[in-house]
Parts: C-alpha cells; sequence; structure tokens
C-alpha cells in the first residue's frame, strides 16, 4: 500500500478550501489484516496530506509493525516523479477532463529524479516472499521528528530517518519531497568544488552509494532492479552537480 497510505479520503469528495484542496481523514485505527501487508510512505507523502497522515502517531494506530505488517518510509523521495514510467501523457491527462501539466525548463532542471518505485517494487518482492515462504519482509522504518513535529533534516537539508539510500547517505545535492506541498519533489546539486573534495571521481562517488544500497538490498529493502536504477541516478546527479568532468 502506497502513496499517503496512512489517510483515507471519502469515494464523493469536494474541495475543502479556496484553493480546491480534498479532505484527508486520518485513519484512527489500522484496519485488520489477515495477509501480509506493507506501507509504503515517502517524503512527499508527508507534507502533501499533513496531519492526515500523523507521522508522528503510526505506531500507536497499529500501521507500524505488527504479525502481518509493516511500513517504511524513505528519506528524499516525492509523491511522483518527472521519471516515472507510469505518469500519464498530457494527451491521455486532457481525455481524462483535467488540465494538462505545464513544465517549464525551470521544473524540468530542479524537479526530483528520485526513483521512489524501488522502494515499493522492494516492497512488493517483500510481500511476495512473506506471503509465499513465510519469511516476514524487513522491519519498519521511520522518520525521524523535530520540535515541532515536522520530519527533521540533517547539515545536508535531507530528510534524516526512514529508508536512506545511498545517495542520501552519501549525498551530492539537497532532496525535498515536497517543497510547496505540490506533488513534484526537487532536487538542488551542491556546488562542484564541494562534491570534487570528496569524491573526485565518478566511480569513487558510484562505490559509495552502492556500499550502502547492498547493505540495505541484503535486508530486503532494495532489489537487483533497484539497485541498478539507483545507481543510474547516481551518475545523473554526479554529472549535474560537477558538469560531468572528473
Amino acid at each position: 500500500v502506497s502513496v499517503g497510505s496512512g489517510a483515507e479520503r471519502p469515494l464523493r469528495q469536494e474541495p475543502v478550501n479556496e484553493q480546491g484542496l480534498y479532505a484527508t481523514i486520518p485513519m484512527p485505527v489500522a484496519a485488520p489484516v489477515s495477509v501480509p501487508t506493507l506501507m509504503v510512505t515517502v517524503e512527499g507523502d508527508v507534507r502533501l496530506f499533513g496531519s492526515a497522515l500523523d507521522v508522528a502517531g503510526v505506531a500507536s494506530r497499529g500501521l507500524g509493525d505488527g504479525p502481518l505488517r509493516r511500513h517504511w518510509h524513505v528519506a528524499g523521495a516525492g509523491h511522483t516523479e518527472l521519471t516515472s514510467p507510469v505518469m500519464p501523457s498530457n494527451t491521455e491527462v486532457v481525455r481524462a477532463g483535467r488540465k494538462p501539466r505545464i513544465m517549464t525548463p525551470e521544473t524540468l532542471a530542479t524537479g526530483s529524479i528520485f526513483p521512489s518505485q524501488v522502494a515499493v517494487t522492494a516492497a512488493l518482492d517483500a510481500v511476495v516472499a512473506w506471503a509465499t515462504t513465510g519469511t516476514p519482509a524487513a522491519d519498519s522504518v521511520w522518520f525521524e521528528l523535530d520540535d515541532d513535529g515536522q520530519v527533521a533534516r540533517d547539515a545536508d537539508g535531507n530528510a534524516v530517518g526512514g529508508l536512506r539510500y545511498g545517495i542520501i547517505e552519501h549525498p551530492v545535492a539537497t532532496f525535498d519531497g515536497s517543497p510547496t506541498g505540490g506533488t513534484l519533489g526537487t532536487v538542488v546539486p551542491f556546488d562542484a568544488d564541494r562534491v570534487g573534495e570528496r569524491w573526485p571521481t565518478l566511480q569513487s562517488y558510484l562505490d559509495a552509494v552502492a556500499e550502502t544500497d547492498r547493505a540495505l538490498q541484503a535486508n530486503g529493502y532494495l532489489n537487483e532492479i533497484g539497485f541498478g536504477q539507483m545507481q543510474d541516478v547516481a551518475r545523473e546527479l554526479w554529472a549535474r552537480a560537477t558538469g560531468g568532468v572528473e
């Protein structure tokens, strides 16, 4: 279960404010489950759905660990992403009677390329293994919160806690899952000198990211395809930050 999975929405929706936003309903307690269940909440969901997710209260509401339940928070990931293979084309959006997306050069330049699907596909693998072999999914992992109840951020501006893949543990950019409360996250690369001091070559950076991601893969938070996706994103991030010059 993913995409704001700690909240419900009424089937018949009506705008609840002048911005045309729709109501989200906090789940007071988790519905009982009789099969393995894994929830994935990305950083972008937290700001997009706000108090309906109640990040601080997910465990107390039964949305965390249990005999048949796990919940993974994913640091850095937006609610949607520019490169998502399931993002409908504008042609299909218009056919559905909705307004087309407007992708400005600025949006494309700063839009997050964090592949949130790597956590979802790992979760699918985990649930299948749990259901067929009885091997439980990896433990729940949570965001850490600051004194204001918001997702805490480290010195690089990235979320603390949750699943921190290699591109977050060894950053060359600052990720924000939903800086404006919208669906697309942002990525802001560090300057070339800062990146070059720590990772003077692309391979040195790929190796650092790989070390973290292989450990997560060994624990069930990533699969082999997801590992390859993260390596591709690491290449892109390093190129953006350094201009591709070694």
